[in-house]
């Protein structure tokens, strides 16, 4: 099931969601979302209607399909980073 059902179900009959719809589908604070809209850093185009800002359903689930997948971390400190070795410069 792609992400763009999985929302269509999620919001049947609707094609444009409210602040609060897409930040819940983004895993986003309502109140984040409106600071980076107000910051114009959130890259979801929307669209003011009134006092109503809304996103297209397809544009949402674009977003959320090209967010950086979140692979499983093992406990504790992740490991130093072995430096590759200095060349020695010979002296004359």
């Amino acid at each position: 099931m792609t992400t763009l059902e999985i929302l269509m179900k999620s919001y049947p009959g609707r094609i444009l969601l409210t602040v609060d719809e897409t930040a819940h589908a983004c895993g986003l604070a309502p109140g984040t979302l409106r600071t980076r809209l107000s910051r114009k850093t959130f890259p979801i185009a929307h669209r003011k209607f009134g006092d109503k800002t809304l996103f297209h359903i397809e544009a949402v689930a674009k977003f959320i399909d090209g967010l950086p997948s979140v692979g499983k971390r093992g406990r504790g400190r992740p490991p130093k980073v072995e430096a590759p070795p200095v060349p020695s410069i010979p002296m004359a």
